[in-house]
């Protein structure tokens, strides 16, 4: 359920509403779950709200800012989104049949999974970067819209209309386009960009005989979303520094499982592959995340393609994007075996490399808390300086239904809000608001401090970041 002094505001009006944001800019308002069918909301400030499984069909939102807004899962149906700010939100598996969106701003909105099927009107509208993963869009109007570097993986587009539609640098790996209309669109791929491979989906889940796009999570040339950057905050809580002692407690400090004997962890193993190639090298100036392109995989592999809500936790360390695929598979397969006797042999915890971070995925966020911790413990103790932080995200997720290989995180299918990163931190586990309130998170067993620090999209690699308001936790 939401919060219902937050709903309280929301009730009185678009006035009391929009001043209330002013006067508290730091606050997420949490209107989760609410019903808000055929609300009256056009022009009200709802950027960076918490609205996953609300009700809002037939509400009025024209001209609202929504901008970062998380919505996973809620229902627009017939709702008027026209004018509407929706750069960067969430709405991932959301239902927006017959809604209108005409001259809405969709530039990276997360529509993963989402039904905009039933000649669903996206004439004209720019969704630049847009995740359309696995979406339906059968029979969706595509006329005269900007999909520049849109993920339309796995999407079906079938009987759409693409007259005119700039699909420069989309990615189209597994899209079912039959009798699709393509008259006039423009598609082509930037020099310099890799063509993703092609690929043909099922019904449910995509069953493909190679490799998935390559999983450019942090580059600046990725032809897939990234998260906006919030706006920043007026009134903030002093940045806090990181000294020996804050790195020493920084980690979740319950006991790892045990490393070595049959089946465990050789610490050798991990420490060979973390050696840093130039000593000279300073390690997580900046958190990075640059793209590191990898051979094909074979491509006599089948895989099934499932999206998912996990928390994401992204392990920086700088010695990551220095290693071969050899050394970033073995290094990957360690971590996986670390999981499985962490959390259990039949729990799918999904990897992946990108850029400076090892992506991991939890379907339980309080699972991603004790391991981020583990693992910064453990990397500390073979001298290697690393930082975490989780978000909640919906992410697509590699499925090898022989068993053979583990499941692998797809990095671009990730939600634009938890591409977010912190910058330079050292020796802490970071989370944002969507996680710390996340029903499944056991706060009690944690220790959360509020702090502010400096976050930047994971594409930005020249900017400084913004404060943003946040948790620091440790384990009691």
């Amino acid at each position: 359920m939401g919060n219902v002094h937050h709903l309280q505001h929301l009730g009185q009006g678009l006035g009391d509403w929009n001043a209330w944001r002013l006067e508290e800019p730091d606050v997420r308002p949490d209107l989760t779950n609410a019903n808000l069918r055929g609300a009256n909301l056009a022009g009200m400030d709802l950027s960076e709200s918490l609205l996953s499984m609300a009700d809002l069909r037939k509400a009025i939102l024209c001209g609202a800012n929504l901008r970062n807004c998380n919505l996973p899962r809620c229902s627009l149906e017939e709702a008027d989104l026209s004018g509407a700010k929706l750069q960067g939100a969430n709405l991932a598996g959301a239902n927006l049949l017959r809604a209108n969106v005409s001259g809405a701003n969709m530039r990276l909105v997360n529509l993963a999974g989402a039904n905009l099927a039933g000649k669903m009107d996206l004439s004209g509208v720019d969704l630049t970067g847009a995740n359309l993963a696995g979406a339906k869009l059968m029979g969706a109007n595509f006329s005269g819209a900007t999909l520049t570097g849109a993920n339309l993986a796995g999407a079906d587009a079938r009987n759409a209309n693409f007259t005119g539609a700039d699909l420069t640098d989309a990615v189209t790996a597994g899209t079912l386009m039959d009798g699709a209309n393509m008259a006039g669109a423009v598609i082509r791929r930037t020099p310099g960009r890799a063509a993703p491979g092609a690929a043909r989906p099922g019904t449910d889940a995509a069953v493909l005989p190679q490799s998935s796009p390559q999983d450019n999570y942090g580059d600046a040339d990725a032809p897939v979303p990234f998260g906006a950057e919030p706006d920043p905050i007026d009134e903030l809580i002093p940045p806090m520094g990181v000294d020996d002692g804050d790195i020493g407690s920084g980690s979740l400090d319950t006991p790892a499982p045990p490393l070595g004997g049959d089946g465990m962890l050789d610490p050798s193993q991990i420490s060979s592959l973390l050696e840093d190639i130039d000593e000279d090298d300073s390690a997580l100036e900046s958190g990075n995340l640059s793209a590191v392109e990898d051979d094909d995989q074979d491509d006599d592999t089948y895989f099934i393609y499932q999206v998912r809500d996990m928390a994401i936790l992204a392990l920086y360390f700088d010695q990551v994007s220095r290693k071969t695929k050899a050394e970033k598979a073995m290094l990957l397969d360690l971590l996986a075996q670390y999981n499985r006797n962490f959390i259990g042999q039949d729990v799918s915890v999904p990897i992946t490399t990108s850029g400076n971070a090892i992506l991991v995925g939890f379907a339980n966020p309080t699972d991603a808390l004790r391991c981020g911790g583990r693992y910064i413990a453990m990397l500390r103790d073979m001298h290697v300086e690393s930082f975490v932080a989780i978000n909640w995200s919906t992410a697509t997720v590699r499925v090898d239904p022989e068993g053979h290989k583990s499941d692998e995180l797809v990095a671009h299918s990730i939600s634009p809000a938890a591409r977010l990163m912190p910058v330079g931190v050292v020796g802490e586990v970071l989370v944002l608001e969507e996680l710390y309130s996340h029903p499944d998170t056991l706060r009690e067993q944690f220790t959360f401090e509020r702090v502010a620090r400096k976050w930047t999209a994971a594409n930005d690699h020249c900017g400084e970041g913004i404060d943003v308001i946040c948790y620091s936790v440790r384990g009691k």
